[in-house]
């Protein structure tokens, strides 16, 4: 799915870039260097409206997210992961 900037929305433009810049340092964070991040950073949850199409059960931090481009919102990145194992594993060869 192509978006050229120019015809991007504003918000998703703004929630690709939170992500961009939350792994650029998180690549090379271990796990307490990014709580600390979170921890930091995570006011910025809010202003970014995130919110998921299916019910969140506990907390999550930046590293635990992703947008998803295509359909246009917030998911645990984990789901994704299970997804693609699932899609790479369970197919027959």
């Amino acid at each position: 799915m192509e978006f050229p900037i120019k015809e991007m929305d504003r918000d998703v433009l703004w929630n690709i870039v939170l992500v961009a810049t939350t792994w650029s340092y998180g690549a090379v964070l271990n796990n307490e260097l990014r709580n600390m991040f979170d921890e930091q950073f995570g006011a910025f949850k809010a202003k970014f409206n995130i919110t998921f199409s299916v019910p969140v059960r506990h907390k999550f931090t930046l590293f635990d997210i992703f947008f998803d481009i295509e359909r246009l919102n917030w998911n645990l990145l984990i789901n994704k992961i299970d997804f693609k194992l699932k899609q790479c594993f369970d197919t027959p060869l």
